[in-house]
């Protein structure tokens, strides 16, 4: 077996070990984050990171550093196994989280002291030998000028750059954050592009293509749902890629449709990833979206990265359920609306 294919083996067997129905069902059951926290210390997929925890002292932010932490730690260990190629795409993950925290720091120079909390609070520590700067210099950034000199020789630095406060010290955050989007769906689609071939590139291009267009939906609805936005606001804030949908059918949506009629044209496009599943908000059914499709070549995909990238992909979604039932029961919502929340 090669190295590649033991990645594929190895990391399909790690999704084995996911959490199940069950197990959700026994965790939308308890009533504190300490009784959660210790019911994932005694499974299989979370005991290794939670060892050692006090679980009773354990609060909500702790506990989700923790998880975050265990599916790095996976991912780094299905690195033993993998190819230089598989590392490329490995690193964009990395991109992802700096990304996060770089916004989060952005967003504390409007004194946003909760920004900055969070900020500190998932700082990642344990990927810093993968990150493409100081991350735990970013506690010490106060102003835009620090942040552009601590990332100059990142490439953030010239979207930051772009996106200077104005006279009033006022900063176009949506703007930034689509602008690193952009970026980092660039840099994704390039490294697709010089190093996989044949199906292994189609499956992973249609990955990468829909998670963006389904982004683009998102944004598309919700501007004209919530907000009325016009035509040209709507444009300034997508990405130009598609996947399901071509480029004009876009168009389309956002000159002519309301809300409703761009839900009903993403269950005819989508519509076998999505099933009987019935509409509660526009991001859950996104992810319902993201997960059948990553399922699917999870368990029928012959290409390693491809697999690879959707157990990332997976995990991320149960790390999410975790964290909505963490929220849920932190703030007493009821079981049944933390369920429809979940996607497994």
């Amino acid at each position: 077996m090669t190295s590649s294919n033991a990645m594929a083996s190895k990391a399909k067997a790690m999704y084995g070990e996911r959490l199940r129905a069950n197990d959700y069902q026994t965790l939308l059951q308890k009533k504190t984050v300490s009784d959660i926290a210790s019911f994932l210390k005694n499974t299989k997929l979370y005991g290794d990171s939670l060892e050692g925890i006090n679980t009773k002292g354990i609060h909500r932010g702790q506990l989700e550093l923790l998880l975050r932490m265990d599916v790095y730690d996976r991912q780094d260990a299905l690195m033993r196994y993998a190819s230089n190629v598989s590392r490329k795409y490995t690193a964009v993950s990395v991109m992802q989280t700096e990304m996060q925290l770089i916004l989060m720091c952005v967003r504390s120079f409007e004194d946003d002291s909760m920004a900055r909390d969070l900020m500190i609070a998932r700082m990642p520590l344990y990927m810093e030998k993968d990150a493409s700067f100081d991350i735990k210099k970013l506690a010490d950034v106060r102003d835009y000028d620090a942040l552009l000199k601590l990332l100059q020789s990142t490439v953030y630095f010239n979207p930051l750059k772009r996106y200077i406060p104005d006279k009033d010290k006022n900063i176009d955050y949506a703007g930034l954050e689509h602008e690193f989007n952009k970026m980092y769906y660039e840099c994704v689609l390039n490294i697709i592009d010089s190093f996989a071939s044949g199906k292994e590139k189609d499956e992973i291009r249609k990955i990468v293509l829909a998670k963006v267009e389904l982004e683009n939906i998102t944004i598309i609805y919700r501007l004209k749902k919530y907000f009325n936005a016009t035509p040209s606001e709507i444009r300034h804030m997508i990405t130009k890629k598609y996947c399901y949908f071509k480029e004009y059918e876009i168009e389309d949506m956002i000159d002519s449709c309301d809300a409703d009629e761009v839900l009903d044209r993403l269950k005819k496009r989508y519509g076998r990833f999505l099933g009987d599943t019935k509409f509660t908000y526009i991001e859950h059914y996104m992810k319902v979206i993201e997960f059948n499709m990553n399922l699917h070549y999870l368990q029928f995909s012959t290409a390693p990265n491809t697999v690879l990238i959707a157990y990332f992909i997976l995990s991320e979604i149960e790390i999410q359920n975790v964290i909505e039932i963490v929220e849920g029961v932190r703030y007493g919502v009821s079981q049944d609306r933390i369920r429809s929340l979940l996607v497994f």
